[in-house]
């Protein structure tokens, strides 16, 4: 059985509190200290733990759904062929040439504006804050409505991620939620958005420039000048056709989204291993510095 350790006969060991070599705590009285306190030890080590199990259970599932598509400008042949170029630069590489249709296709999924349009459109402010908008939402002054929305486009941002695969090009979507099904649908929704959005700006564009173009053959005398523009306006015609050929206009995808069947997060049993490290670490600090600054006549 081990002998009980007064604080007094503690200061009287040689070298106390640090071994010659190694000038750290001993192991040999921090065990001592213990097992003289293994009662407080077991007491706050089981708080922890207890805390880190509470925390386990209450925080909700979340899931991923993800999709894997590949820039349809790879596909038809477009301009800049090198599928990865403007998506890498979005990510910090440049080694790549400059794809500015996917670029674009990419930039306009991180723009707030198409976040915000995406929230609007789905009514997704009951999903993202069912406590606070719920059927009280209309109810809520225009400047508070307004600032929830702003934190509702950060919310979704960070739900929503969009990664390159500098390799084969492919470009891969997530959405993590805490329903598998609202998370594939939003996973959808955004491809659908996205090419809709890029297609008929394509459309109204080209439109635009077709009629610029006709208008200046019409009032062009030089056979040269309207002979290029002629070419132009029958690039122009053939890039309208492909928009309007098709929905996946930005991106077509290989791998569809699914319903995951076990959540991503959270991981549990790290919480509940880190949370009873803490607390043999908190334990072991709470008794040595109690007994440092505790009366030594005790």
């Amino acid at each position: 059985m081990l002998k009980e350790i007064t604080k007094i006969e503690i200061l009287k060991m040689p070298n106390f509190p640090f071994d010659a070599d190694e000038k750290a705590v001993s192991l040999s009285f921090l065990f001592r200290l213990v097992m003289q306190k293994k009662g407080l030890f077991i007491s706050i080590t089981m708080v922890f733990v207890v805390l880190s199990v509470v925390t386990a259970w209450v925080l909700p599932n979340i899931y991923r759904s993800k999709v894997v598509m590949i820039p349809t400008s790879v596909l038809d042949g477009t301009k800049g062929g090198n599928v990865g170029g403007g998506l890498a630069s979005l990510i910090g590489s440049s080694s790549l040439q400059q794809d500015h249709r996917t670029t674009l296709a990419i930039s306009t999924l991180k723009s707030r504006l198409f976040l915000r349009n995406f929230i609007n459109k789905y009514n997704l402010m009951p999903v993202l804050y069912p406590n606070e908008w719920g059927e009280k939402g209309k109810e809520i002054p225009p400047l508070r409505r307004h600032i929830m929305l702003q934190h509702a486009v950060d919310q979704l941002n960070e739900l929503r991620k969009v990664s390159l695969d500098i390799e084969t090009g492919n470009v891969s979507m997530s959405v993590e939620w805490t329903d598998p099904v609202l998370a594939k649908d939003w996973v959808e929704a955004f491809i659908y958005e996205v090419n809709r959005k890029m297609q008929n700006d394509s459309v109204r564009r080209e439109e635009k420039h077709i009629l610029f173009l006709q208008e200046k053959i019409a009032e062009t005398k030089v056979p040269e000048v309207r002979n290029s523009l002629s070419i132009l306006l029958k690039d122009s015609m053939k890039t309208l056709m492909l928009a309007s050929s098709g929905d996946e206009y930005a991106f077509h995808i290989l791998d569809p989204a699914e319903i995951a069947a076990e959540p991503v997060k959270p991981k549990r049993k790290i919480i509940v291993l880190t949370g009873g490290m803490l607390g043999v670490f908190g334990a072991l600090l709470f008794i040595y510095m109690n007994f440092l600054y505790s009366d030594p006549r005790k």
